[in-house]
């Protein structure tokens, strides 16, 4: 399904066309699906996922905005990268947060194809915070 006239939230795929191949960022051709966050006044569309603007005419289009997503195709989420060297997970100190699953599995496989080794994809489930120390307040009777 193309289309060159986006709307902001609509989900969209890199076209398999030979200018995508050879001037397309390396890190816009690892994501399965991107999401629009804004489009100019000339045509260009802004992703969450990527920097900068791009020509309409370079994506296909997949899901419009008002329709629901399919539930199966992408989890949404909190997803890091670790490198597991005898069975201990070694994450980056300060590590890559990836929002899919999708997304988060092929770069894993990426880097396991790149550098060797296994690459474990982890899941944020939870999210706890430390309440305020409550200082006491002394006075004198």
């Amino acid at each position: 399904m193309t289309n060159t006239k986006f709307i902001v939230g609509d989900v969209v795929e890199v076209a398999n066309t030979e200018i995508n191949r050879k001037s397309l960022t390396f890190k816009a051709r690892i994501y399965h699906h991107l999401t629009v966050e804004k489009v100019t006044a000339l045509g260009s569309v802004r992703f969450r996922e990527l920097r900068g603007t791009w020509g309409a005419e370079r994506f296909n289009l997949v899901r419009r905005a008002s329709e629901p997503a399919n539930t199966d195709e992408v989890k949404i989420g909190r997803y890091i990268i670790a490198l597991c060297r005898n069975g201990t997970l070694m994450p980056a100190a300060e590590p890559r947060e990836y929002n899919s699953d999708v997304q988060a599995h092929r770069v894993a496989e990426q880097m396991a194809k790149k550098h060797g080794g296994t690459f474990v994809v982890l899941k944020g489930i939870g999210e706890y915070v430390m309440p305020e120390e409550v200082k006491p307040t002394y006075r004198a009777l």
